[in-house]
């Protein structure tokens, strides 16, 4: 598979998963599973009480007394790739002390062409990704429970890689990840907490642009509103955050330069730091996640030019062709950088009366505020009303800015003598890629 291949797979997931998921890999990881869940908008951490407990909260299986098998099916984002589909199966037992449960992912990326260097067609290959999980919970207390899971996963992106692909590695990776999660069950109310997919950095072709594991944090409430001999009605919310720290190229001695300069090779400045863009370890990330978009503000390579600011060129240079690194002088100013800029007025200065992208770079802190962090929060809200122990209704709402998905959801369920069967529906604007999909799950108690 060449390069760009590999670059429309990827593609695919930043723009089809829709999470704030640029900074991290295995993504799918992040696919949130069963039609219950989705008809309450994917609040589930705080409720799960069945064999969903091993994704969604761990904890939650020290209160299951009953053996537990799940399964679900999607299509996922038919509307943009047709082949793509989504699996889980999923079960709980109880015993040793607690109850054990894992589950299986598979997720279809469909059949792509591969080709050579030159553009000849090689034939077809399938893409797939796949994550085997063991999980244990146990109670601390009563009303209180813990529980971890560990987890092994695969991503095959292609059958091999082409000789114009940098790096001694494989187009597909074999990568682990453990959780940790709590769980408190009051009488009505209960408060779940998981973290998910604390693992190494993910790395396919290059080690060195390895991305870090999706690690995700849930918070969860669930509540029983109302009860009476026939009707029960729940509410659900969920906060998450992807706890991944990562920063762009920056300029830390304020020299206006990356490194030693455009045409240097090192990334590092006099004073000996790192201005290349780097992210966190996972057991830093924890904290720093919260810190990332703000606290570390300041000038920023955004077009990576090596360079903070604007720049001009010098008369000789052909307009049409556009200056190259070498030929960049200082620009007094520098207030913007530019991609793909055409100087259109012919004054020899890209900026806002040219064609072309033009952002500002030179900035200080209070360009970046901790109002950004929040646009990174995940929230879910679900409401679930039950007819006796048999029928249940709900719907919900998903609330994430920084992935452009604001979709309300519907479900509906039957339970019929420990087997039940669910319908969730994702619905929202026309031609959004999560709208108008449709998720069917079946469970059963042993």
């Amino acid at each position: 598979m060449m390069k760009k291949n590999r670059l429309i797979l990827t593609i695919i997931f930043m723009v089809s998963f829709l999470f704030p998921v640029g900074e991290a890999g295995a993504v799918f990881l992040l696919i949130a599973p069963g039609a219950a869940a989705q008809g309450t908008g994917e609040a589930n951490v705080a409720r799960v009480d069945d064999a969903y407990a091993s994704y969604y909260n761990p904890a939650s299986l020290a209160f299951q007394s009953k053996t537990s098998i799940v399964g679900m099916h999607v299509n996922w984002l038919k509307s943009l790739v047709p082949d793509l589909y989504y699996e889980f199966i999923g079960f709980s037992s109880p015993g040793y002390g607690g109850t054990l449960g894992g589950h299986l992912i598979f997720l279809s990326l469909g059949e792509q062409l591969a080709t050579d260097a030159d553009g000849n067609e090689l034939g077809n290959f399938k893409s797939y990704m796949w994550a085997l999980d063991a999980s244990y919970g146990t109670k601390l207390t009563e009303n209180s429970g813990i529980g971890i899971g560990f987890k092994l996963f695969h991503q095959k992106l292609a059958d091999s890689v082409t000789e114009n692909e940098s790096g001694e590695g494989k187009p597909y990776s074999t990568d682990f990840a453990f959780d940790l999660a709590y769980l408190l069950k009051q009488d009505k109310f209960s408060f779940g907490f998981n973290i998910a997919n604390i693992g190494p950095p993910i790395s396919f072709i290059d080690e060195d642009q390895a991305d870090p594991a999706p690690t995700n944090m849930r918070l969860g409430f669930f509540g029983n509103l109302y009860e009476d001999e026939f009707i029960k009605f729940n509410m659900l919310m969920d906060m998450q955050k992807l706890l991944v720290a990562s920063y762009p190229s920056m300029d830390w001695d304020g020299d206006r330069m990356i490194g030693d300069g455009i045409n240097g090779n090192s990334n590092t400045n006099g004073d000996g730091q790192n201005e290349a863009a780097y992210f966190d370890p996972w057991y830093k990330a924890w904290a720093t996640a919260w810190l990332d978009d703000w606290y570390y503000g300041g000038d920023l390579d955004i077009d990576g030019n090596r360079y903070i600011g604007g720049y001009t060129y010098e008369e000789d240079i052909n307009p049409i062709e556009g200056p190259q690194p070498e030929d960049l002088v200082w620009d007094g100013e520098g207030e913007y950088g530019c991609e793909e800029c055409t100087d259109t007025d012919g004054d020899g200065y890209f900026d806002m009366n040219d064609t072309g992208t033009v952002v500002k770079e030179l900035g200080s802190g209070d360009d970046r505020t901790f109002s950004k962090e929040f646009k990174e929060v995940i929230f879910n809200t679900g409401f679930e009303f039950w007819y006796t122990e048999s029928f249940v209704l709900r719907f919900g709402y998903i609330y994430d800015k920084e992935g452009d998905i604001t979709n309300p959801t519907f479900g509906a369920g039957v339970r019929f003598d420990g087997y039940g069967f669910d319908f969730g529906y994702t619905a929202g604007e026309q031609g959004h890629p999560r709208s108008n999909t449709l998720f069917f799950s079946l469970s059963a108690e042993i």
